[in-house]
């Protein structure tokens, strides 16, 4: 329970919940737009540079990558915004714990490169807001794995546009 694996149903995970069903159509939306529309792909080429060796080529590393995204949702949720947050506040009050806790979280995807780092640890910071408004790591978890699926999925679509181009991605 400390470490908020238990929900607790508050108005605020509610707002969030709707929040989220707000955004999948606009999500689904870019999906079905990336095949036809370059400039699309170029913002998305350009958001996930920094991870684009570590995006699934095939449907056998796709199937593979959507375990890994949801295995990363979990765990790195339950490490970083359940037992290190838990721990930093031993010692320090709540928010300068849960800063210190998604400056970590940027430094541990250090290999994105410093953009990435950033991006990683400012989705850290709004993961430990998740969790302190909804009272419970299993909207962060469940977020956090949502958007690792989807980055699999447009980085599976864009170097399958990429392959069939003949492009090669543009990026490394």
């Amino acid at each position: 329970a400390e470490l908020g694996l238990w929900p607790r149903p508050t108005l605020a995970l509610f707002g969030m919940g709707v929040g989220v069903l707000l955004v999948l159509p606009a999500l689904f939306r870019q999906r079905a737009q990336l095949a036809g529309d370059r400039e699309l792909q170029a913002r998305v080429r350009e958001r996930l540079a920094g991870v684009q060796r570590l995006l699934p080529r095939t449907d056998a590393e796709h199937r593979r990558f959507n375990v890994l995204a949801v295995t990363a949702g979990v765990c790195e949720e339950l490490l970083y915004r359940g037992y290190l947050a838990w721990f930093a506040h031993q010692w320090l009050p709540m928010l300068p714990a849960h800063a210190a806790v998604a400056i970590a979280f940027g430094l541990g995807h250090a290999y994105q490169g410093p953009r990435g780092m950033l991006r990683t640890g400012l989705a850290g910071a709004f993961f430990s807001a998740l969790t302190r408004v909804s009272g419970s790591l299993l909207p962060a978890m469940a977020l956090h794995a949502a958007m690792d699926l989807f980055a699999g999925d447009m980085g599976r679509r864009l170097l399958d546009a990429d392959e069939a181009s003949g492009s090669g991605g543009g990026a490394s």
